[in-house]
């Protein structure tokens, strides 16, 4: 079986053994079909993921020479069973979903079957399909892949993380685990500021943590930023719940 680890950097493994990947453009390459795992990419597809301006006149032959030599790491490390993986069909190139699989397809399918699992009832399966999810990630997705069309798949992919943090946070609010909630958030918030979502959470995770104050600090911190950065004032959702801690901390 090829493994290909996309949630980081590329990595390939055949058996568990590690497969050399190469320079920058058959990482671009083995992210684009890995992407399309199952589907053919046509050969343009894959010299725009190369040369997104101005791909050389040997660009197509450039292309064969990256399929090629992967094909031998592959066959290198586990036969051709692992090199017939990468086939060749009009008009580009198909990575068997058969044989290879990615992290990226294991997130996908833990990520739904924790969306199968909704309210109260469902939050400790939710809880553990996403942890096992987030620890997936190693880093940015296709780190060490600076192609355009790669990276702008990589922030759809950060995005698709970031919800399922917040889902896990939510997860944890619903089992009255606040502390793990807020640092769940905390974290979150660092890296990405303008998530309303996961501030609601963090806000939510301190208030049940019996703290309303640091509730509050966190609701100033958020309209702070909005005013400062964007010009606009939070959400509504945001807004109800810090007037309502604000009437509480009044009585």
């Amino acid at each position: 079986m090829i493994a290909i680890g996309l949630l980081g950097p590329i990595e390939i493994r055949v058996d568990g053994q590690a497969v050399p990947v190469g320079g920058p453009g058959r990482r671009a390459i083995t992210a684009a079909l890995a992407l399309e795992r199952g589907a053919v990419v046509p050969v343009h597809q894959l010299v725009d993921s190369i040369w997104p301006d101005a791909p050389p006149a040997t660009a197509v032959t450039k292309v064969q020479g990256h399929i090629w030599a992967l094909r031998r790491e592959l066959a290198r490390a586990g036969g051709c069973p692992a090199s017939g993986a990468l086939q060749t069909q009009a008009p580009g190139y198909r990575l068997d979903a058969g044989t290879a699989r990615t992290d990226l397809a294991t997130f996908t399918g833990l990520t739904a079957e924790a969306a199968r699992h909704p309210g109260p009832d469902g939050a400790a399966t939710r809880i553990g399909l996403l942890q096992r999810a987030l620890e997936l990630w190693r880093g940015p997705a296709f780190g060490d892949v600076p192609a355009p069309a790669i990276q702008a798949a990589a922030a759809g992919l950060e995005e698709r993380r970031m919800c399922a943090l917040e889902d896990l946070a939510e997860a944890l609010l619903a089992l009255r685990r606040y502390d793990e909630a807020v640092s769940t958030m905390d974290a979150l918030v660092l890296r990405q500021p303008f998530r309303e979502r996961a501030w609601e959470c963090l806000m939510r995770g301190h208030l049940g943590g019996g703290r309303p104050a640091a509730a509050l600090g966190a609701y100033h911190e958020i309209r702070r930023l909005f005013a400062d950065e964007l010009g606009i004032v939070p959400g509504q959702r945001l807004r109800t719940l810090a007037g309502a801690i604000q009437r509480d901390q009044g009585r």
